[in-house]
């Protein structure tokens, strides 16, 4: 009897799960849920110029959607190029409040870096289209409708930048240029015939363009402005933060000496921002308290568009201490300040009479690029 009992206890727990897997599952995931049908700001084409504008949020907002079942429904904003269909969108991005707000705040950079993802060079126009994809667990819809926008990108300040083109020294190559301070940057480059563009570390490339007497930064490579074999060193300085920029030509450069009061000789321009004279004799002449005056400075005759003039080259010491003995010089001690344009006695440098004794020939050179500190120096053969 015992054994009878067994296998009809089976029996019947198999009838049960039986039974069970034939009745419905009331308990089914609903995910269907309608699409975005209204994209309420910004209109229909609106322009946005990041450059001039002095908002810092921008807001994109819709009609809301709801779930069939009443559940939660997030949002994503899709931008993509105009003509492009958001299969392969340019830049996707939740929602405020990680995806559950009808709206979307966009910071100046979020944006700008929307439109260089669309193709859009530093202070040019790209158009966008956007739209709003709804989901719930994996379904997601896209809105009924796309909105058009068109984007002008901001000038950004660049931690890096060089000069580069057919038109310059550097040709196909890179200058890099030196960073005076956050968005400004200056170069001594020869140029020619040809174009010419600075290179920020992103590879966006800049040009100055004369408008009156005003070069303002724009967008891309530019011409030199010279033709034929003609030659010119510049020193040119960009700022990105007042978005433009000053070219002077440097006409020549000379080693001025203040017991002669005036240059004594010229150091010709060999490149990458470095003049140099080499075999030059000792210049130091006897002085009404010294036999051997040995104070110098540089001068450059610079054309800055209004006539040529001198432009001094000094140091950072209005009355440099006597260097006899002291060579080699330290880089601080040798160092140029731009800055100083003034002329004669003061702010200059000494040479080391121990070390350039009477007769003695050496090289004189005047290095300004962004190899180390602006500085001159000498040496003997």
């Amino acid at each position: 009897m015992k054994n009878n009992i067994i296998p009809v206890i089976i029996f019947a727990a198999l009838s049960v799960l039986v039974l069970l897997s034939c009745k419905k599952n009331n308990n089914e995931l609903n995910l269907n849920l309608n699409p975005v049908t209204n994209l309420t700001s910004p209109a229909a084409g609106q322009a946005f110029d990041l450059e001039t504008t002095t908002s810092n949020e921008f807001k994109f907002t819709w009609q809301t959607t709801h779930a069939e079942d009443g559940g939660l429904v997030l949002y994503e904003v899709l931008f993509d190029k105009q003509g492009g269909d958001f299969s392969k969108p340019v830049y996707t991005i939740l929602s405020d409040g990680r995806g559950v707000q009808n709206s979307l705040t966009l910071t100046k950079a979020q944006f700008d870096a929307i439109a260089a993802l669309a193709g859009a060079a530093p202070l040019t126009s790209t158009g966008l289209i956007w739209t709003v994809r709804a989901s719930k667990g994996w379904n997601a819809v896209n809105a009924t409708e796309n909105g058009t926008i068109t984007v002008t990108r901001m000038l950004p300040l660049p931690s890096e930048l060089s000069i580069t083109g057919s038109g310059t020294e550097a040709g196909t190559n890179k200058i890099k240029m030196t960073k005076l301070s956050d968005g400004v940057f200056e170069v001594f480059v020869k140029v020619k015939a040809g174009d010419m563009a600075f290179i920020s570390q992103d590879d966006s490339e800049y040009s100055l363009q004369l408008s009156g007497t005003t070069w303002n930064i724009v967008s891309g490579s530019s011409s030199t402005g010279l033709s034929g074999s003609d030659e010119k060193v510049l020193w040119i300085r960009v700022d990105f933060g007042a978005k433009s920029g000053r070219v002077i030509e440097v006409k020549n450069m000379a080693l001025f000496y203040p017991n002669e009061s005036e240059a004594v000789f010229d150091l010709p321009y060999v490149g990458n921002g470095i003049w140099r004279k080499n075999n030059q004799p000792d210049f130091l002449t006897p002085a009404g308290w010294t036999s051997r005056e040995e104070r110098y400075k540089y001068v450059m005759l610079i054309d800055d568009g209004t006539g040529v003039k001198p432009y001094y080259i000094n140091s950072f010491m209005g009355d440099p201490g006597g260097q006899d003995g002291a060579y080699p010089s330290s880089l601080d001690y040798r160092s140029i300040n731009l800055d100083r344009n003034e002329g004669e006695w003061n702010w200059g440098w000494k040479i080391d009479r121990n070390y350039i004794t009477p007769g003695a020939v050496a090289d004189y050179w005047v290095q300004m690029n962004a190899t180390e500190k602006y500085n001159q120096n000498y040496q003997k053969p």
